[in-house]
């Protein structure tokens, strides 16, 4: 007999016979074909998790300066496309702000921004960002894409760390006041 299945007739179509002569159920698949699906799944999911884990670096936000010398927050764009820069800004014990743009000369870009392919662009600070930096101490700096996504020069865990306690203090019946944690750092 050949290795070809055939449904058994009077069977209701629910079982076949396989090349053997025997019946099996029409739902079972032979060994070798799920240990393929599920190696398959595997290998899905870890590819998956590598690329939510590479997505966090084809943007990399940092401090630096601009060409006169002055302090700047330069954004690098590693993908292979280009990004488009709504909002830049810092954090200060707890509270996001953008940058100031209160400047008496005009400014050299405007916002949104687009960043080509794998290059960068230097996001001057004013005075007034460089004082709230040095003086109150600047938690992060921050870059929001079009996409909504947020890049920060915060460490990964720093951030995950930050975002669990935003989470724990949302989900508990007691009222915190968050710029109190920021406080005992």
């Amino acid at each position: 007999m050949s290795d070809v299945q055939h449904e058994v007739a009077g069977e209701e179509g629910q079982h076949v016979r396989d090349g053997r002569g025997g019946l099996i159920p029409k739902t079972m698949q032979p060994l070798w074909l799920q240990i393929v699906v599920a190696v398959c799944a595997m290998v899905g999911a870890a590819l998956s998790i590598f690329n939510l884990v590479r997505v966090r670096e084809r943007v990399a936000v940092s401090m630096g300066e601009v060409p006169s010398g002055n302090p700047g927050l330069v954004v690098v764009n590693h993908s292979s496309f280009p990004i488009e820069i709504k909002q830049v800004g810092h954090s200060i014990k707890g509270s996001e702000a953008p940058l100031s743009l209160d400047r008496n000369e005009p400014l050299p870009y405007e916002l949104p921004k687009t960043i080509a392919a794998r290059s960068l662009f230097t996001f001057p600070l004013t005075l007034i960002d460089t004082l709230h930096h040095h003086v109150e101490g600047t938690d992060y700096f921050y870059a929001t894409t079009a996409t909504g996504t947020t890049y920060t020069t915060e460490s990964l865990v720093r951030r995950w760390k930050r975002r669990a306690t935003a989470f724990r203090v949302l989900c508990s019946d007691k009222p915190t006041d968050i710029s109190a944690r920021s406080k005992r750092r």
